[in-house]
């Protein structure tokens, strides 16, 4: 036997005329009382309905504020299946990529993601499958954009499920390209810093007025044989080693300077102890750094530079009747002076560029001996043209033999001076060896690249960051050739 279908609108109408028949037979008063009992069901139904249609009007409210959130929110954000595709994505994303959002929905995530960052990418999609919990993960990855730039996303991804239960990977996104750039910026200052205090050769010192303490770097204590493992020292410490002539010049530094709400900075030579007993001079640089609401100095920074050498040899020069080697003496280029082209003088840097034992081992020396015999011939003729009286020629790049006999390229400038009351040729040589391997393997590496390029059947071109063309190989310049 069919059962009625209570889905069915026909038949429920059917079924409730049929019932309705049957009330005539009732007697008026229950009539009465059921009229007015289905009055008020009626009533209670559409009180219902309009709740009803109210919450739905404050669901589909809410769903538009969070909409609204959810695409200008100052994050990325966008949704992604299990294979990697993009089924949801809000329009902070798309605007920081500079894509419309259908260049971008149900594409794969890793076509966005740059070279040198797909092993991240892949790093992290394999992490948050194999965990656990549905913790976070975060990386940083480098995007790439509609109009050929990058910018520098921070990642924060994390498993879900949607309502039927598939997992989805969910990825909060933010443009940290400025914070990136300055903080790489900064690492390359802080860097530089540190090759130009190596370079210059300076010992930091920090002094913590209130503390006070003086932390500083390897050489300032290996300037005073101080244990390179101590990183802080007393200032009364360091108070004591100057030397007792220089303290007195240190104290109104300290008063004009660092003490005085208006001074800023200061320089001054003074002499020092050093763990061993001697003296070491050293030129100290500083400045104060901070000062409390008072004026007091709070932090004072600055240099040392251990100018020993150059004291003694000030004091040696003082003694010294050639003012001209006072000059030259600590030059860092090579010096010659020659005469009737016989070397006379050569300067420290000349006896290392020339490999002698010292000094005595090049004056007497034919200056042509010491230049390569492809060399000599327009040597010659240079010196000629400065011993008949006529203007220098600018600087000539020639190989000169060293005491070993081993050749090195030098740049070489030469003009005519007066030297112990006679004329002489002086010559300034700077070592050009590194120089030119490193261009000649510059030239190398790019030949090399090019090669590369040119080897690559596909039309190959590559762009800055700015997405300007800085090389293309052949395969492109054909194509572009082509196709005008």
């Amino acid at each position: 036997m069919a059962m009625p279908d209570d889905t069915d609108p026909g038949s429920l109408r059917q079924r409730a005329e049929q019932q309705a028949a049957g009330l005539g037979s009732m007697p008026v008063e229950a009539q009465a009382r059921l009229l007015h009992e289905l009055q008020v069901h009626q009533i209670e139904l559409e009180m219902q309905n309009e709740e009803l249609r109210g919450a739905r009007a404050a669901l589909e409210r809410s769903q538009a504020r969070y909409a609204d959130l959810y695409d200008r929110a100052p994050a990325g954000y966008c949704t992604l299946s299990a294979s990697g595709l993009v089924s949801q994505a809000n329009q902070t994303l798309t605007g920081m990529l500079g894509l419309e959002p259908r260049a971008f929905l149900h594409k794969s995530l890793g076509r966005f993601v740059a070279g040198e960052d797909q092993d991240t990418y892949r790093r992290l999609r394999q992490q948050l499958k194999d965990s656990a919990d549905e913790a976070p993960l975060s990386c940083e990855l480098w995007l790439a954009k509609a109009d050929g730039s990058r910018l520098r996303a921070h990642v924060v991804a994390n498993q879900g499920r949607m309502a039927d239960g598939t997992p989805e990977l969910r990825l909060t996104l933010t443009d940290v390209t400025a914070a990136h750039l300055a903080r790489r910026e900064l690492e390359e200052r802080e860097q530089q810093l540190n090759l130009a205090v190596v370079g210059a050769d300076l010992g930091l010192w920090d002094w913590n007025v209130t503390s006070g303490t003086l932390k500083t770097n390897p050489r300032w204590r290996s300037m005073l044989g101080i244990d390179p493992q101590i990183t802080e020292v007393g200032f009364e410490e360091w108070r004591e080693r100057v030397h007792p002539d220089d303290r007195e010049a240190v104290a109104r530094i300290t008063n004009e300077v660092i003490l005085n709400p208006a001074g800023r900075s200061f320089e001054i030579e003074m002499r020092a102890r050093h763990d061993d007993g001697h003296w070491v001079w050293i030129l100290d640089r500083g400045s104060v750094v901070s000062r409390d609401a008072d004026g007091h100095p709070q932090r004072v920074a600055g240099t040392h530079l251990d100018i020993s050498a150059r004291k003694h040899a000030e004091e040696a020069l003082r003694d010294s009747e050639e003012r001209y080697r006072s000059l030259v003496e600590q030059a860092p280029d090579a010096i010659m002076v020659h005469r009737d082209r016989r070397v006379v003088y050569v300067n420290p840097a000349a006896v290392r560029l020339l490999g002698a034992a010292d000094v005595s081992a090049l004056v007497g020396q034919s200056v042509l001996e010491l230049v390569h015999a492809d060399f000599r011939e327009g040597t010659l003729a240079r010196i000629q043209s400065l011993e008949r009286g006529e203007a220098p020629t600018a600087a000539a790049e020639l190989k000169m033999l060293t005491m070993g006999g081993a050749s090195i390229e030098v740049e070489a400038r030469a003009n005519a001076i007066v030297y112990g009351d006679a004329p002489a040729i002086q010559v300034v040589m700077r070592d050009i060896g590194a120089r030119k391997r490193a261009q000649a393997a510059l030239r190398e590496s790019e030949a090399f690249n090019q090669a590369v390029l040119d080897s690559l059947s596909e039309h190959v071109a590559v762009l800055d960051a700015h997405g300007v063309i800085t090389a293309v190989n052949a395969a492109w310049l054909r194509y572009a050739a082509d196709n005008g």
